[in-house]
C-alpha cells in the first residue's frame, strides 16, 4: 500500500473526451456549428461551476469533500479554458470548411438503400471529408 500511495499516476486512459469528439464533428459542419457548440459548451462548464462554488459552500466544514469539490472546480475551469483555445485554433478550419461547403452543397442523405443521394455513396463522402483536410 505504502509504494502504491507514494507513487505518481500517469495517464493510461488518454485525453479521449466526447467535448473533444464533439468539437471536430462541428468544425466538419463549420464555422456556425462550431461557435454553436462553443457557446452552448461553455454555458454549460458555467453551470457547473456555479453549482460546484454552491457545494463548496455547503461543506467547509469536511476537509476531505472541500478537497474533492476544489478538484472538480479545478478541471472545470481548465475544461473551459479549452474552449478558448479551441475557438482559436479550430476557427480558421471551421471556416474553411464553411467556405467548401457554401461552394459545394451536399445533398440530404436518402437513407443506406439510396446512397447519399449523389451516387457517390460513403466514398464521395470520404472524399469531400478530404478534399477539406
Amino acid at each position: 500500500m505504502a509504494d502504491w500511495a507514494t507513487t505518481a499516476c500517469v495517464r493510461t486512459g488518454g485525453f479521449r473526451d466526447e467535448v473533444f469528439l464533439k468539437l471536430l464533428g462541428a468544425v466538419a459542419l463549420g464555422t456556425q456549428a462550431l461557435t454553436t457548440l462553443v457557446e452552448a459548451q461553455r454555458q454549460t462548464y458555467l453551470s457547473e461551476l456555479a453549482g460546484l462554488a454552491q457545494q463548496r459552500r455547503a461543506h467547509t466544514d469536511d476537509p476531505l469533500v472541500a478537497f474533492l469539490i476544489d478538484a472538480a472546480i479545478a478541471h472545470t475551469k481548465a475544461d473551459a479554458g479549452l474552449l478558448d483555445s479551441a475557438e482559436r485554433h479550430l476557427s480558421p478550419l471551421a471556416a474553411a470548411r464553411s467556405e467548401h461547403n457554401r461552394r459545394q452543397p451536399v445533398e440530404p442523405d436518402r437513407g443506406p438503400e439510396h446512397g447519399t443521394g449523389t451516387g457517390g455513396g460513403k466514398d464521395q463522402e470520404r472524399e469531400a471529408w478530404s478534399d477539406s483536410a
